[in-house]
């Protein structure tokens, strides 16, 4: 055993530090002294030393360990362990802070969340734990770091972490013996925290609330620290006035963009954004609605009603609004004309949109028409509100209307008004007035609203009075009425037949006595004998003549129609005639007995017999008449062919009597046909009049009895049809079958049209469509350039754009091609494709349709059912619209901003303008953004392109038509886009003329080429454009050029160029003919804004024609190799230039050439100024 004392107790474990153990009371196992010389071996923390004994003690010298802790000491001897006693430990102490292992409680950190913490266990150099209270401190980049106060615990510290700034934070640790190694989650993550802010920034930041006005908000949603957010998420903006489109959108990385339109309303806009469903805070720009100018005004006037030469004011109030009825602003200038008294002040400005004047009255009274201008306004300003009325002063002096002379006629009233004026002749209102008459030769009813009723004849005064004001005496004349009475006097009563006068005497006068005024005309006639004479009437009265005819009777007068009071004439006869029988068949063969008696002027019978006997009708032999006793003549009379009367005349008498000849028995059936034809599969009905007659051909219009009508074509319709008067009609249909339609009738003879024509019908179609011009117009074919083919635009199309149409004129015709002008009938007419409206009666076999085209195009096919053929326009073309773009810049800068405005007109096919095509049309882009959604209003539509932040181009395209014009619009930097050729061609304009031909020059995109033995590959890259012939050898291409360009903007200082690569391979050559003004070759062209400024290509030399002309003839064109170019842009500074490279086929179609374009880029410098001093030099 031993007593173990140690010096120092603790030591740093570090493998160097030593500590001195001290063996002292050494014993043997048996409490026996150990002697001197014995060997002690000592071992701490499995590290060992060893002393000797020497004076009952050993001294043993330990160097330390790099494991830190309390260790036991442990001693052995030859006899074995030994027991310790005493302080058998040491203690090694941890080391200076070296080493840091750090654990983030999150590594991804957003930079306005919670406080992240960070736990560090620290190490000495050996990996022991450090001691309590080893200062360390803890640095993070871009972060605050909270707790470096705090001491270690345990090998372990805690601090809390506050980021401030994106990016990736580096961890860092210092203690004090410097900087420790750091191990762990040593490098943090900073990312934008939560949505919390909405930061807007508008393109327009004052609108005007005009409905229209719009602002491109670009809006960033920013975290707590106003970093922009990462990710995407849906954003909600909703606002307080005009609206936003859209309002929900897909948010990328904390950016989106919507546009406002204001709405009709002034004052600033209130904006709420939120971001997945959570209200942001908005700061930026706000939007502020104002007023327009002055469109409108409101008066509200105080009173409303002024009196004529007074001391009264009416205050005017007017409320001016702009022309979306929004107030205008404060400051306008007013400037108030008055129809009618005096205003004052005369110019005013508004308070607000208020402005206050003053009225008063003058000596004309109205409604006064005001007119308002504004200094903010264009014209006068449209009026509403109050109206300000002038009144008039007391009535002063009346007046009676009308102020002209007045007529009445007996019997009819005329209307009398009065007014009262005051004394500057103002209306005033005064009323009712009274009223009575200033008897005169006339008279009539005047009652007591002035209406005035005439009934005798003659002058009559009337007038208004109103308490003792009396209207001037109105002078009124009452003219007689209308005829209404009649009387006649006859001189003299009786006359004999046979053209004997009396003179008629007939008195007229009106309703109310009144003889009727000079001048009446009227009717006269009388129901037997012969009126003459005329003229109206004189002092009430007409004359005429009234003459005896044949008959004998009594004869009456009427006058316009109604019968006369008064004398009637009596015609006494001349003769007496009885016929036996009194009526014959009228068949030219039967006869009749005529007794005849003359008789005197009076009728009473004279003793003598007839000289002379004539009939009116008939045959009668006056030769053979024979006298009886009693003076009675005896005749015969032969009926004639036709029917009728026949009047029997005595010695130029007429005789008292009549014979009639009648009609024979049914025999014919005659037949009239309307139209005279019919047409097959009953298109047209023919109506058949069949009329029975005798057999001397007399309508028996007593005839009553049905008839059967057949035909041997067609259909006969109206069977039921009844017999009047003779006379039936029936219809006639043809079938299917053309031919001739053989009438008949049971019983009868069918005479006048016995057949009839069935004829086939052919439908004629003619076409006129509603948009297109005259055929002989040449317009622009569809093409994506502005180099365009014309074409000679047909007549029989239409365009596909739902709304063309065209009018079909179908005209009926028969095998000749004579219209068949009697067809009325309905037709059936069908399309193949589009649609059939406009459905019409056929008239005079003429009809009309409306052929509408719909959305597709193809071949319409017409059919018309019911008819034999269709010839003319059976086939109408309908051709997709075309939609032409025209923009008015053709380059804009790509700066974001810049604008263009885009018009679209709907042509068709041909290039004519849809004027009345209101197809709605899907516009987009490429590149940059449209807006503007415009209607399409006769056929036009409008929108604005905005470009890019980039240079490149913007392909405009409408969904579902082919587009036409500008539909590449360049978006200009101060660079070109793609002048290496790796992305393509999509960047640079290319095109050809002709284009679409057959071999001819073209622009293409070639990674490598083989012309011969000629191996072309890009100078750079992988592409480049290929301008020139399309095939590999020399076959003649047409007389053609190709190009293309990119326009580039040019910075407003400093020098700059445009530097381009290109290779030339050729079989032409310059050999300056005069004839062909040196232009025999195909050079190789660049172009500044349309105007050449360069050229490159082979000239003629005899090395040339040696190698042209063989033998052998080349099999490779002459290359020039890759050669750079240079055009100098300096001088268009602060412009849009186009830069193109071109290359035509002069000449004739042969002897091809090549050229390969790469790297074509622009080279800026600014202008760098070098300032040198100059030596003063001074003369003594």
């Amino acid at each position: 055993s031993a007593l173990v004392p140690t010096y120092p107790a603790s030591v740093v474990a570090n493998g160097v530090s030593t500590t001195s153990i001290l063996l002292t009371n050494l014993v043997d196992a048996y409490g026996n002294s150990v002697v001197d010389g014995h060997v002690i071996t000592v071992t701490v923390d499995s590290k060992s030393a060893t002393g000797v004994v020497s004076g009952g003690q050993a001294r043993v010298v330990m160097t330390s360990t790099t494991h830190a802790g309390t260790h036991a000491v442990q001693a052995a001897s030859s006899a074995g362990p030994m027991t310790l006693t005493g302080f058998p430990s040491v203690t090694y102490r941890p080391g200076p802070a070296a080493r840091a292992v750090v654990a983030a409680s999150q590594t991804i950190i957003p930079v306005d969340s919670v406080t992240a913490t960070l736990v560090i266990t620290v190490y000495d150099q050996f990996s022991n734990l450090v001691a309590d209270g080893t200062p360390i401190t803890v640095t993070v980049d871009k972060a605050n770091v909270g707790g470096n106060n705090n001491p270690t615990v345990g090998g372990k510290i805690t601090r809390s972490l506050s980021p401030f700034a994106l990016g990736d934070g580096l961890v860092s640790m210092a203690g004090d013996n410097g900087t420790l190694f750091v191990q762990g989650d040593t490098t943090l993550t900073f990312i934008p925290g939560y949505a919390v802010f909405a930061d807007v920034t508008a393109s327009r930041t004052t609108l005007l609330g005009d409905g229209t006005s719009t602002s491109l908000l670009a809006v960033t949603i920013k975290d707590g620290l106003h970093f922009p957010i990462n990710g995407s998420g849906t954003a909600v903006i909703t606002i307080t006035r005009g609206s936003v489109v859209p309002t929900s959108t897909l948010v990328t990385d904390g950016q989106f963009n919507t546009t406002f339109t204001a709405d009709r309303s002034v004052g600033p806009v209130g904006m709420q954004i939120s971001f997945n469903g959570q209200p942001l805070t908005v700061e930026g720009d706000s939007l502020q609605l104002i007023p327009g100018g002055a469109y409108s005004a409101t008066l509200a006037a105080s009173p409303t009603q002024i009196q004529v030469d007074t001391g009264d004011q009416s205050a005017l109030t007017f409320s001016l609004f702009d022309p979306w009825n929004n107030p205008v602003a404060g400051g306008t200038v007013v400037t108030l004309t008055s129809s009618l008294g005096v205003v004052t002040p005369v110019t005013g400005t508004t308070t607000g949109n208020v402005v206050t004047m003053t009225m008063t009255p003058g000596i004309t009274a109205g409604t006064t028409a005001f007119t308002v201008t504004a200094s903010t306004g264009s014209g006068p300003l449209l009026l509403s509100g109050d109206s300000v009325t002038i009144l008039p002063g007391p009535v002063h002096h009346v007046s009676v209307f009308p102020d002209v002379p007045v007529w009445v006629t007996a019997g009819t009233s005329s209307n009398f008004s009065a007014k009262g004026f005051d004394r500057y002749n103002n209306l005033t209102t005064t009323g009712p007035f009274n009223w009575r008459k200033v008897y005169g030769s006339g008279d009539g009813d005047l009652n007591n609203s002035g209406v005035f009723t005439g009934t005798l004849a003659g002058t009559i005064g009337i007038q208004a009075y109103t308490s003792t004001i009396y209207s001037p005496e109105k002078s009124v004349t009452i003219v007689p009425g209308a005829l209404f009475t009649t009387v006649v006097s006859a001189s003299p009563l009786t006359v004999p037949v046979g053209g004997f006068p009396t003179q008629i005497v007939i008195t007229a006068r009106d309703a109310y006595g009144n003889l009727v005024s000079d001048g009446t005309a009227a009717t006269v006639s009388a129901d037997l004998g012969t009126l003459s004479g005329s003229g109206a009437t004189v002092n009430g009265v007409f004359t005429r003549t009234l003459t005896s005819g044949s008959f004998s009777g009594r004869a009456h007068i009427f006058v316009n129609g109604k019968a006369a009071a008064g004398d009637s004439v009596f015609f006494a006869p001349r003769a007496w005639m009885t016929a036996v029988p009194p009526t014959l068949v009228a068949d030219g063969v039967s006869q009749a007995e005529i007794r005849l008696r003359k008789l005197d002027n009076n009728g009473l019978p004279l003793p003598e017999y007839p000289s002379v006997v004539t009939t009116t009708l008939g045959t009668l032999n006056d030769s053979a008449c024979t006298p009886e006793a009693g003076y009675v003549y005896v005749c015969t009379l032969t009926a004639p062919p036709q029917t009728g009367t026949a009047l029997i005349y005595a010695d130029g008498f007429p005789a008292q009597g009549v014979v009639t000849f009648t009609n024979g028995a049914p025999a014919i059936a005659y037949v009239e046909t309307n139209p005279a034809y019919v047409s097959t599969y009953g298109l047209n009905t023919a109506v058949l009049t069949v009329t029975v007659q005798d057999a001397y051909g007399h309508t028996l219009t007593d005839y009553t009895t049905p008839l059967t009508v057949t035909s041997s074509l067609g259909t006969i319709g109206g069977a039921g049809q009844p017999t009047a008067s003779g006379v039936t009609t029936r219809t006639l249909t043809g079938g299917s079958v053309a031919g001739t339609a053989n009438l008949s009738v049971a019983g009868l003879t069918v005479s006048g049209t016995s057949s009839i024509d069935v004829v086939g019908v052919v439908a004629d179609i003619s076409f006129s469509p509603q948009y297109v011009a005259a055929a002989s117009v040449a317009a622009a074919s569809v093409a994506a350039q502005s180099e365009l083919s014309a074409q000679a635009a047909p007549t029989n199309y239409l365009t596909a754009d739902g709304q063309d149409y065209g009018t079909l004129t179908i005209t009926l015709k028969d095998a000749n091609g004579q219209t068949l002008t009697h067809i009325n009938s309905p037709l059936t007419v069908t399309t193949s494709l589009g649609s059939i409206g406009g459905v019409v009666p056929t008239v005079n076999g003429v009809t009309t349709r409306v052929l509408n085209a719909g959305l597709s195009s193809g071949t319409a096919t017409l059919a018309v059912s019911g008819v034999s053929g269709i010839t003319g326009a059976v086939q109408i073309e309908i051709y997709n619209p075309v939609i032409k773009v025209t923009s008015s810049h053709p380059y804009i800068i790509g700066d974001g901003a810049s604008q263009a405005t885009l018009s679209f007109e709907v042509q068709d096919k041909f290039g004519n303008r849809l004027g009345q095509s209101n197809l709605p049309l899907v516009v987009s882009t490429s590149l940059g953004t449209l807006s503007g959604s415009s209607p399409t209003v006769n056929g036009v539509t409008y929108r604005t392109l905005t470009s890019a932040n980039a240079g490149g181009i913007a392909d405009i395209s409408v969904a579902g038509q082919t587009v036409a014009g500008d539909v590449r619009i360049q978006f200009v930097g101060s660079s070109f886009v793609d002048g290496n050729f790796e992305n393509g061609l999509q960047n640079w304009i290319v095109g050809n003329t002709p284009p679409g031909g057959s071999l001819v020059y073209t622009t293409t995109l070639v990674t490598n080429d083989t012309l011969g033995t000629a191996y072309i590959t890009p100078r750079s890259g992988s592409q480049m454009a290929r301008l020139g012939a399309t095939t590999a050898d020399n076959t003649g291409h047409q007389i053609s050029e190709t190009w293309l360009r990119q326009a580039v903007y040019v910075p407003p200082s400093g020098v700059t160029q445009v530097t381009y690569w290109y290779r030339l391979l050729s079989y032409d050559v310059k050999v300056g003919s005069a004839v062909f003004g040196s232009k025999e070759y195909d050079p190789f062209e660049a172009y500044i804004n349309g105007s050449k400024v360069w050229d490159d290509g082979f000239l003629w030399s005899y090395d040339w024609q040696s190698w042209y002309t063989g033998p052998p003839p080349p099999d490779t064109p002459k290359d020039m190799g890759w050669k750079t170019g240079v055009l100098d842009l300096t001088p268009y500074a602060g412009q849009i230039v186009t830069v193109e490279f071109r290359l035509p086929n002069w000449q004739v179609a042969a002897d091809n050439t090549w050229v390969y374009v790469d790297d074509v880029s622009v080279l800026h410098q600014e202008t760098v100024t070098h300032k040198t001093y100059i030596p003063v030099v001074i003369r003594n």
